[in-house]
């Protein structure tokens, strides 16, 4: 390959590494989730392998046919920047500030370039004139490597979860328990608001602000003045209210209910 060749193709290689990179990072981020969180219901785990499957979908349509795969990508790009903005605009009621502006940018910027190097892939293709390569792993390189790199790194992750995973056992019992290890004895509470079962489940700004009068978690949603998760920590709950007005200081004595006033018996 000489120099000008490659130059040619260098869109089309720069565009499959980003799509392996982040196929590889929702893979690994995900398994490790899959394994933390999704562990003891059947089916659950499907969920964290989604966004891994949907990027190397995306990936495979677009090593095939770099034309279709890069308008996705754009579209796609272009759809996270109106959900984006509806999110802001419309659902929360605020303005976009300079930092939400930069971190909307940097992913549907990214998906916007890399749609952009695989449209340059895909006409580099339609002018190209030089006979198939002969040999399979020449031909299917691109594929081997959007395939393997992500499932390597995906086993790799998993091996020791999945060993430690048979030791896990749900007993099915959701009330108080006494648990010991490491030293330390704790008693924790049985199922009940205190484990943010209620719905919709409660944001931080509600836990930590629960106690702050009016007691409960309604209009603390966004903090002290409604101002919280606009770009800064301004009116958001502090670790000082959480101490003194977080929901678990109002559990009953049982762990079934939310009292009137501080009862202090779990924390």
């Amino acid at each position: 390959m000489d120099l000008s060749e490659f130059k040619s193709k260098l869109p089309g290689y720069v565009a499959t590494g980003l799509c392996i990179l982040v196929t590889s990072w929702w893979t690994t981020f995900m398994l490790q989730e899959m394994f933390f969180e999704g562990w003891y219901r059947a089916f659950d785990w499907l969920f964290f392998l989604l966004p891994g499957t949907a990027c190397l979908a995306l990936t495979l349509v677009a090593i095939t046919w770099p034309r279709l795969g890069g308008w996705l990508l754009i579209v796609i790009g272009g759809g996270f920047n109106a959900a984006w903005l509806w999110r802001y605009q419309v659902t929360l009621g605020f303005g976009l500030t300079i930092p939400e502006l930069l971190t909307m940018f940097a992913v549907s910027g990214l998906l916007v370039l890399v749609g952009g190097l695989f449209l340059l892939e895909g006409r580099r293709r339609r002018r190209a004139s030089a006979s198939p390569e002969p040999r399979w792993w020449r031909r299917n390189w691109r594929y081997l490597l959007a395939i393997g790199i992500p499932v390597l790194l995906g086993v790799a992750v998993s091996i020791e979860p999945a060993r430690r995973l048979p030791g896990r056992v749900d007993d099915g019992y959701r009330g108080e328990r006494l648990i010991e290890g490491h030293g330390v004895t704790l008693t924790w509470a049985p199922a009940g608001p205190g484990w943010g079962n209620v719905m919709p489940v409660p944001n931080w700004n509600q836990i930590a602000l629960y106690g702050l009068p009016p007691v409960g978690f309604d209009d603390k949603e966004r903090g002290r003045d409604g101002q919280c998760y606009r770009g800064s920590d301004v009116g958001c709950a502090t670790a000082d209210d959480l101490r003194r007005y977080n929901v678990c200081r109002y559990l009953s004595a049982d762990g079934t209910r939310l009292m009137g006033e501080p009862q202090d018996y779990w924390r």
